[in-house]
């Protein structure tokens, strides 16, 4: 094999790589977005259980639970030490928990929603529960 068929071999492998780069990279990054949003979904469902579970408490003479858009972005972090969302620029985790007008009686809508930045752009995570509650 003379120089010229190795250096051309390389030039070849090299310009394969620099074709194929951003392809690999871009699935990096989707794998990277895919295990952000996972690790959202575990923390919305948490908050939402832990909702649930204080409805269900609820005496017959509690007045209702009304919260708009508490900002509980603290207390989740303290609660769920987490690597991601640590690293989530202008992370915000708000919640909402008032009475649905979807049910007739005793019924309650929870929403999540999360908002992080991710390349300059805003962007944004919610997840809506709606709780029917009886006896009350």
């Amino acid at each position: 094999m003379s120089i010229i068929e190795v250096v051309l071999a390389l030039a070849i492998l090299a310009m394969a790589a620099l074709i194929f780069l951003p392809v690999f990279s871009q699935g990096m990054g989707f794998t990277k977005e895919i295990r952000d949003y996972s690790v959202l979904v575990g923390v919305a469902e948490q908050l939402t259980h832990s909702y649930i579970v204080r409805i269900n408490n609820l005496a017959p003479t509690d007045p209702p639970i009304n919260i708009f858009e508490d900002n509980v972005t603290a207390s989740v972090k303290a609660a769920m030490k987490n690597p991601v969302l640590d690293g989530l620029p202008d992370f915000k985790v708000l919640s909402t928990v008032r009475p649905s007008q979807l049910c007739e009686k005793g019924g309650y809508e929870i929403a999540i929603r999360m908002t992080w930045e991710s390349g300059g752009r805003p962007k944004e995570f919610s997840l809506l529960t709606v709780k029917a509650v009886r006896g009350l």
